[in-house]
């Protein structure tokens, strides 16, 4: 018997690399309106806010991807109140009816296919109710939102 073993490598940048990202405004004026800079503020926050709070990539949940501000003690303080941060927008909640096109509980996913041929990939968690299990073919009304579903069911 053979044996082949893989090795998995990552790419990563190494601790205290420093990054610059730049929030602009494209306006046919020189100088910026209230609201233009009132906007530009908020996408610069958002930016702050998603790189050291959610992270970019793969592998966050294991401390990758994650950005530290030099203003880090700002960025902790949120972290330890809690602060509640401005609202990101989010995608509407639609309704859809379809079919499942395939399952794989053992890998915990699966495709539905809507009435209209459009087909969405899935994570068996959002099935309802749970520990149900539909197989191939079964008719089922689903919600997605942006392009993800967040629940299916009978």
């Amino acid at each position: 018997m053979i044996r082949i073993q893989f090795r998995f490598f990552f790419i990563t940048v190494a601790p205290g690399t420093k990054f610059s990202f730049a929030v602009g405004w494209r306006s046919s004026n020189s100088a910026l309106t209230e609201e233009e800079i009132r906007l530009r503020t908020m996408a610069e926050n958002w930016l702050k806010d998603g790189l050291t709070l959610l992270g970019v990539g793969s592998k966050t949940s294991a401390g990758y991807g994650l950005f530290f501000s030099e203003h880090g003690a700002e960025v902790s303080k949120k972290i330890e109140e809690k602060e509640s941060l401005p609202p990101i927008p989010s995608a509407p909640i639609i309704q859809k009816q379809g079919r499942i096109s395939s399952i794989r509980p053992d890998l915990k996913s699966g495709r539905v296919q809507d009435d209209n041929g459009v087909e969405y990939t899935f994570n068996t968690e959002v099935l309802s109710p749970k520990g149900w299990t539909p197989a191939r073919r079964t008719p089922v009304k689903f919600d997605i939102q942006g392009e993800r579903v967040i629940r299916i069911t009978k």
